[in-house]
């Protein structure tokens, strides 16, 4: 059987509160369904193979069906206590849980056990700066990176965590390096758009959000940052159509909604 690695966009560079921590794809699809079944059949018949328990987990996680997830990687975990990957992707699911200590102890027993593993790294750097301990979190990116000095989504974590120290040159050299490993990647052009925003680069902040969007239709945040870049230059037109956009779009996100309905109704009463 073909063993799936958990992806490590299903974490990558959201780190605060106000934007979503987003899944390779928010909902199930009929692949899942034909895979999950393909492993639970697997699975009955050789109730011992842990790698078959992690793989049926990590498509648990991706249908986001976290608590049966949890339940796997825990199987699997009890059949080899030593067993990395599993404490890696559970890890994650605890910190899509918002259960940051349970995470990062799974990080930390992952990383105990394989110090090399860049991804390990890289996930307990984006649950570290998401409780703002950013100096720690910028350790365990550099870590990652200095591992695996092609991982650019760990280039893409740093940045954003550059971005929120106001360390702005050091946070567009990480985009860049990570633009030119994985020009694809959609959220490294929306850190972008973040750093042209804090340095009044209005312009090249909107074609930043834009190439985001063009990668990842589904990061409909990016319009609701467009309608802040419109707002400080004086658009607040071009800026009420881009907040009810977002508004009308899918709001995975309590806070950032929040946000956008409070600006559109400032805007509209003035």
């Amino acid at each position: 059987m073909k063993k799936i690695r958990l992806l490590p966009y299903l974490i990558i560079v959201l780190l605060t509160a106000a934007i979503p921590v987003c899944a390779a794809s928010a909902t199930s699809t009929p692949d899942d369904n034909e895979v999950l079944a393909s492993f639970t059949s697997f699975i009955a018949a050789n109730p011992k193979d842990k790698e078959v328990y992690l793989n049926r987990g990590i498509i648990y996680a991706h249908k986001e069906d976290y608590a049966m997830a949890l339940l796997d990687f825990d199987k699997a975990i009890s059949l080899d206590a030593n067993y990395e990957e599993a404490y890696v992707q559970r890890g994650i699911v605890w910190f899509l849980k918002k259960d940051n200590q349970r995470a990062q102890s799974d990080l930390a027993a992952a990383i105990n056990l394989s110090p090399q593993d860049a991804l390990a790294y890289t996930v307990r750097g984006t649950v570290l700066a998401s409780t703002q301990n950013y100096d720690q979190a910028l350790i365990d990116f550099t870590q990652a990176i200095n591992i695996n000095p092609g991982f650019a989504e760990a280039f893409t974590n740093r940045a954003l965590t550059y971005y929120y120290k106001q360390e702005y040159t050091a946070a567009l050299n990480d985009c860049n390096n990570a633009i030119k490993l994985k020009p694809s990647l959609a959220k490294t052009y929306y850190v972008c758009g973040r750093i042209y925003t804090a340095e009044h680069h209005f312009s090249k902040a909107l074609e930043s959000f834009d190439k985001a969007l063009s990668l990842d239709v589904q990061a409909t945040y990016n319009l609701f940052y467009q309608g802040l870049v419109y707002e400080q230059t004086g658009q607040p037109t071009k800026a009420i159509n881009l907040y009810k956009k977002y508004l009308l779009g899918p709001q995975p996100d309590a806070k950032l909604t929040i946000e956008a309905q409070s600006h559109l109704k400032s805007l509209t009463s003035q």
